[in-house]
């Protein structure tokens, strides 16, 4: 083997241990993995290579991983598909991934049963104002038409009521 060849197979595992490394912390998205090993001086022919490499071995899926971190997030924190569209496009998914995530991760539940839960988490009651309802919605990233929705629907409630 030539010298040339034995120092090219050296990096690529190198850089092969090293996106292991970095993917045994956390999961980790395949753009996350390819700006690391940039960092880290790997050429761009590189980095896919070694991306390619991973997939193969099914230690790295970006839609799996944007499945699991969307469900995650909405159980801990109900919010809206805009926010958590944002959040997963912030993370460096692709946008196919995000639209297929976003579909598996709300289950076919409806915003307004969302948004919903995510008012009874935060103690926002009947009683509060809408005024204070409509703002910890929108901050939530909830549209205009599920507020609408949802504070007429507690409204009305809280009128049967009383």
């Amino acid at each position: 083997m030539r010298r040339q060849d034995r120092s090219t197979a050296r990096a690529a595992e190198r850089y092969l241990d090293d996106a292991l490394r970095y993917l045994s912390r956390f999961d980790r998205t395949a753009s996350q993995i390819e700006t690391h090993l940039l960092r880290k001086g790997a050429t761009a022919k590189q980095a896919r290579a070694v991306l390619a490499k991973l997939t193969a071995l099914r230690y790295v899926d970006d839609e799996a991983y944007a499945v699991r971190w969307a469900e995650s997030r909405l159980n801990r924190m109900p919010m809206g598909k805009e926010r958590l569209r944002a959040e997963l496009s912030e993370k460096g998914f692709p946008e196919r991934v995000v639209e297929r995530a976003l579909l598996l991760s709300y289950g076919g539940r409806s915003q307004e049963s969302i948004a919903r839960l995510a008012l009874r988490r935060r103690g926002v009651s009947r009683e509060r104002s809408a005024r204070q309802a409509m703002g910890f919605l929108r901050q939530r990233g909830f549209d205009e038409e599920t507020i609408e929705s949802v504070i007429h629907d507690r409204e009305r409630e809280r009128v049967d009521e009383g």
